[in-house]
């Protein structure tokens, strides 16, 4: 991919779990302005300076007191934040099943109270996960309303998908997600760059994945990204420039699935009665980007065997045996 700056080859792309699961839709409660940049910086700062169940991990106990007295959340609200990111979170799926079998045992609300206490959540990465509340709402019956089909090339070029209103959103705050994580206006460490692997992912060749900060890290990048040895950070106006000039849409996405090399490298399946169909991206991309696309698939056999290749916060990614 050729980029404005650094190399040519490096590529970023967004996680699609925290945007595409991780949004929390409510009729009754809007995002903006209790998660604004000005109220989370604000409510980094409490964290950092109380320190005990509040940074670098934060307890649910002090998100509860924050969210009932900073944010004025019910209970159940700050709940469902909470556990949305906690499953959506690369924890051990063993772990979240032992929580949830703990959570099913208990028998009364102050014995459920007194569980749900016990979880923490990294701080940074909830402070993130709470900010990008704010991304647009993708309906999604506008696709149903339209009469839309199985996408096309041609279709995708009609309508704004979420992978772009994401993408868009994402490259249009790049320096107020920065600057909400660090705690100096010009420069980011190395180890809080890394928060923002829960929201982007990148590889040096389109192929190989990496991880952001080694990415940034490479020789190839380096002085794109400011980093400084001397004292282990990064400059933000720099790291800013080269996030957006290589940021762009998932090669492993619906996009590229949808796109017309589908059939191809992706071919869809359909029944007999050419109603359901599903594409999958499982033999070509990495783990972490596996998708599969089911369409009008209801009340049918999908398969006889599944093997199934990974278990990511309770979406089942697998391959489909004939």
């Amino acid at each position: 991919m050729a980029t404005e700056s650094g190399n040519q080859n490096t590529v970023l792309w967004l996680n699609s779990i925290p945007l595409e699961c991780g949004i929390i839709g409510l009729l009754q409660f809007t995002a903006l302005p209790r998660f604004s940049y000005h109220q989370l910086k604000k409510l980094l700062s409490y964290a950092r300076s109380k320190e005990k169940n509040a940074y670098p991990w934060m307890s649910y106990s002090v998100w509860l007191h924050i969210a009932k007295n900073k944010l004025h959340l019910s209970d159940e609200i700050a709940w469902l934040y909470f556990e949305t990111f906690d499953v959506i979170s690369d924890i051990e799926v063993q772990d979240r099943i032992k929580l949830l079998e703990m959570i099913k045992k208990c028998s009364s609300p102050k014995e459920l109270d007194h569980l749900r206490r016990r979880v923490s959540v990294d701080t940074l990465k909830f402070i993130l996960f709470l900010y990008v509340q704010n991304v647009p709402h993708i309906s999604l019956k506008m696709p149903m309303m339209s009469g839309d089909e199985w996408p096309s090339p041609e279709a995708e070029g009609k309508k704004k998908s979420s992978e772009d209103a994401h993408l868009s959103f994402v490259k249009t705050h790049l320096s107020e997600i920065l600057q909400l994580l660090s705690d100096n206006e010009q420069w980011i460490g190395a180890e809080t760059f890394r928060v923002l692997e829960f929201l982007i992912s990148g590889s040096p060749d389109g192929t190989d994945m990496y991880s952001l900060v080694d990415l940034a890290l490479l020789p190839s990048n380096a002085s794109d990204t400011g980093y400084s040895k001397d004292t282990q950070m990064f400059s933000i106006a720099q790291l800013e420039h080269w996030l957006h000039a290589n940021l762009s849409i998932s090669p492993f996405g619906p996009h590229a699935i949808k796109s017309g090399t589908r059939d191809k490298k992706n071919p869809c399946f359909r029944s007999d009665r050419s109603i359901g169909r599903v594409a999958s991206n499982t033999l070509l991309s990495p783990v972490r980007c596996r998708t599969i696309l089911l369409h009008k698939v209801s009340m049918q056999t999908l398969a006889k065997v599944i093997r199934v290749t990974r278990l990511h916060h309770g979406c089942m990614t697998g391959v489909l045996d004939e």
